[in-house]
């Protein structure tokens, strides 16, 4: 069978809303993910589901084949290895997977602030898919996103617990934020579009830790407060999280690069979701 789009991490927090989107609209949609206990949930919803390893890339190479418009994201290494290389490495199997297909386009999700460099943790290897697949005889678009509202998550049930949100930036240091959902939308338009080259997304207004901290306020009803990692603490901090200390060294790195250069874009995609709106709807989620 022969599918409109491959959607590589199509059950993750933006391939999700992508893959439904495309369902939604009657395309023939072939989801490759990790997690074969997925595979009933998109079945029943229209799709085909089929588990694959990133690093198999003969694997890849047959799934990637089976479609005319493929979209890309290269999935997160576990922290608790040393992320920069196993990125690299499924960076290259999906390079490799990619190369001389006949596509007719192909969508990479990357970030606000992908550049060339070494421990500076995605920054430097969503760069690095972004080069490999400029290379490529294949029309492209690369969307770069802003900083995800959905990493508020993790840290939700210890400011249920605590009441405290802890982050390695200044609270008052306002990013580009976006919400993964937004993400999806955007990206499901350029998949079936013409249009190629550099785009960006981000929310309606940049967003600090304590406006993260104000809003979660409201939500719980209790006085929520910032704790900032001082900068030399940064890499005890995330090992004392689970990272291994090459992936929370790499992880301070792009920290630092974030605080010391603005990734801002010019003229940004602007998806609809507000900081008030993800995180309200979020903190449901862990409050049942």
């Amino acid at each position: 069978m022969k599918y409109t789009h491959v959607i590589l991490g199509g059950s993750g927090h933006i391939g999700s809303v992508l893959s439904a989107k495309l369902i939604e609209q009657g395309k023939q949609v072939l989801i490759v993910g990790h997690d074969p206990g997925k595979a009933v949930e998109w079945t029943a919803k229209g799709a085909t589901y089929s588990v694959a390893d990133i690093l198999d890339t003969k694997k890849l190479r047959a799934l990637f084949s089976q479609g005319e418009r493929l979209f890309i994201l290269n999935p997160p290494a576990p922290p608790d290895r040393d992320s920069d290389a196993v990125e690299r490495q499924q960076v290259r199997s999906i390079l490799q997977a990619v190369e001389d297909l006949p596509l007719k386009k192909i969508v990479a999700a990357s970030t606000y602030g992908a550049q060339q460099g070494e421990d500076i943790y995605d920054l430097g290897t969503l760069y690095d898919l972004e080069q490999g697949l400029q290379k490529l005889k294949v029309p492209l678009a690369v969307l770069r996103s802003a900083y995800y509202m959905s990493n508020f998550d993790q840290i939700l049930p210890t400011v249920k617990a605590r009441h405290e949100l802890t982050t390695v930036f200044p609270k008052d240091f306002k990013l580009p934020m976006v919400a993964p959902a937004d993400i999806g939308h955007y990206a499901a338009a350029l998949l079936q579009d013409q249009r190629n080259g550099l785009f960006f997304i981000e929310g309606p207004e940049p967003y600090s830790n304590q406006d993260a901290a104000d809003i979660l306020q409201q939500i719980i009803n209790e006085e929520v407060q910032v704790k900032t990692i001082p900068e030399p603490d940064w890499v005890d901090f995330m090992m004392k999280g689970g990272f291994s200390e090459r992936s929370a060294r790499s992880f301070a790195g792009m920290a630092k690069l974030t605080l010391e250069k603005s990734a801002a874009a010019s003229d940004p995609e602007r998806g609809p979701t507000s900081l008030r709106n993800y995180l309200t709807a979020a903190y449901k989620t862990i409050d049942k």
